[in-house]
């Protein structure tokens, strides 16, 4: 790939970008309780929503954002007679979170270990999504770069958006904090006995909650291995546990910083509506 269309493909992606920062996909508010420890799981639609995440966008709400922004970076390049690929549809009926691993049942059914369509096709035409049709030449290339920073493409870009504090100081190892705790571990315990018991076991050189032996394959065998993985989750509350003890790390946070993270989410909201208003009008 030549520097130049390396180049361009930094600039037009730029409009997808932040759509990586995105949170699980949960129902957010900022009503919060903050002495509230215990996490928000429903096994209805699989959502977790730890303290935190209830401040942060939703993907779904990454997308409206992305959508717009992808609306204001095309139609300048449109009117400056450079060509990019049409974009992939970028939405997600998939409301599942695997923060934990395979966990909702409905999708364990259908899909085993691997990810539903509509996330596989969005995942793969998000990497194409406002690329150069071809290597550009210079003057195409100060096209991708003067619309990528126009006022309309730059309004939606979420990343520019900062709690009012040292927030990656605060949240860095949390996770892995909550995950090595000995309470975490007699989750894991309770779960690989279970799973022992179906003829299982984790492969932990992948990750906590690998199964030995699976693929993304939606398989006879690995689908199988799925429903098994799920109904131990289910008898040993797996995921709440698990959420609890990560929540229970959050909740301090959110205690000491309740007016910025409310702040904050004020933003990304002022911003999802303009972007929802921005696509009526110009979609």
């Amino acid at each position: 790939m030549s520097d130049r269309l390396m180049r361009a493909l930094v600039a037009a992606g730029v409009v997808i970008a932040s759509a990586a920062a995105c949170s699980p996909n949960t129902e957010q508010t900022t009503a919060v309780d903050p002495a509230t420890v215990r996490a928000e799981v429903d096994p209805d639609v699989g959502s977790i929503s730890l303290p935190l995440d209830r401040f942060m966008l939703t993907e779904p709400e990454q997308y409206e954002i992305f959508a717009a922004q992808g609306i204001a970076f095309d139609s300048c390049v449109a009117a400056a007679g450079v060509p990019v690929e049409p974009r992939g549809t970028s939405t997600s009926d998939s409301t599942s979170s695997r923060r934990y691993g395979v966990w909702f049942r409905p999708e364990a059914e259908r899909y085993g270990y691997g990810l539903p369509d509509s996330l596989a096709l969005d995942s793969d035409a998000a990497g194409e999504s406002g690329s150069p049709v071809a290597d550009p030449t210079e003057e195409e290339l100060a096209v991708y770069e003067r619309c990528n920073a126009t006022e309309d493409a730059q309004r939606f870009e979420s990343t520019r958006i900062r709690a009012g504090f040292d927030y990656a100081e605060e949240t860095t190892g949390l996770s892995d904090k909550a995950l090595g705790s000995d309470e975490a571990q007699e989750v894991f315990s309770a779960w690989k006995s279970c799973l022992a018991q179906g003829g299982l076991s984790v492969d932990d050189s992948r990750s906590p909650w690998a199964i030995a032996g699976t693929s993304l394959e939606p398989t006879e065998a690995n689908i199988r291995a799925a429903l098994v993985d799920v109904d131990c989750k289910e008898q040993t509350n797996y995921v709440q546990r698990l959420a609890d003890i990560e929540a229970a790390l959050q909740a301090p946070i959110v205690e000491d910083h309740l007016a910025e993270l409310r702040e904050m989410r004020a933003e990304y909201d002022e911003m999802l509506d303009d972007a929802r208003q921005y696509v009526a009008e110009h979609a």
